[in-house]
C-alpha cells in the first residue's frame, strides 16, 4: 500500500508542531495589482531578505520572488501570489522560515526558544514568556502574569540580566515601574 503525500497543511502544521518555524514576522497589508506583500519582519538584519528564501504562511510554503524595503517595511513578492486578490488573503497572517535556514552564532539566541520560560525578579516568579515581538524598536518580551494581566519588558541590558536555557528561566531586573508596581 502507498502512502498519500501529506498536504502542505499537514506538512506545515507538523513542522510548526516539532518547533522547526520560526516566526520571522507578518504581513500587514498589500501594494499594488500584482499581488505585492507589506511585511513587518521581525530581524530586519537577517540574511534571509533575499530572493529565493522559502516562507510559510497561512499553512503554505512560498518562495520570494523579490523584495525591497522602505521605512520600517519589507514589500515582498512570492512565488504563486501574483493578484490582489491573492495577496488581500494573507493580509494578517504570521510568517515563519524554517528553523535550519537560520544560522545562530555563539552566544546568540532565536527569541522564540524562549516562549514559555519562567521570568525572575528578585527571587520571585513574576511570569511567563508569552510572546516575543518587535514594534520596531527593538525586541519586546510580553510576559503572562496570570490569564488577565500581561506586561511587555525591553529585551536589553537594562532588564534582562541572563537567560538560562537548561533551567527555562529568564532573570530580569527593574521591572517594577513596567509592571504597574
Amino acid at each position: 500500500m502507498l502512502l498519500q503525500p501529506k498536504s502542505e497543511k499537514e506538512q506545515f502544521l507538523r513542522l510548526l508542531n516539532n518547533n522547526l518555524l520560526i516566526l520571522f514576522g507578518e504581513i500587514v497589508n498589500t501594494r499594488g495589482l500584482k499581488g505585492e506583500l507589506k511585511t513587518r519582519i521581525y530581524n530586519p538584519a537577517s540574511s534571509l531578505l533575499k530572493q529565493g528564501t522559502v516562507l510559510y504562511c497561512n499553512t503554505n510554503k512560498y518562495t520570494i520572488r523579490s523584495i525591497s524595503s522602505y521605512k520600517n517595511f519589507f514589500y515582498i513578492f512570492l512565488d504563486t501570489i501574483t493578484s490582489l486578490e491573492d495577496a488581500k488573503k494573507l493580509k494578517g497572517h504570521n510568517i515563519f522560515v524554517a528553523r535550519e535556514a537560520i544560522s545562530v552564532l555563539e552566544g546568540e539566541q532565536v527569541l522564540a526558544d524562549i516562549i514559555g520560560f519562567r521570568v525572575i525578579e528578585e527571587n520571585q516568579t513574576i511570569g511567563i514568556v508569552g510572546e516575543c515581538t518587535n514594534f520596531g524598536a527593538g525586541n519586546i518580551l510580553v510576559i503572562k502574569q496570570d490569564k488577565t494581566k500581561e506586561y511587555m519588558i525591553p529585551y536589553n541590558n537594562e532588564y534582562i540580566i541572563r537567560v538560562d536555557h537548561a533551567h527555562k528561566t529568564i532573570y530580569v531586573q527593574n521591572t517594577k515601574d513596567l509592571r504597574g508596581l
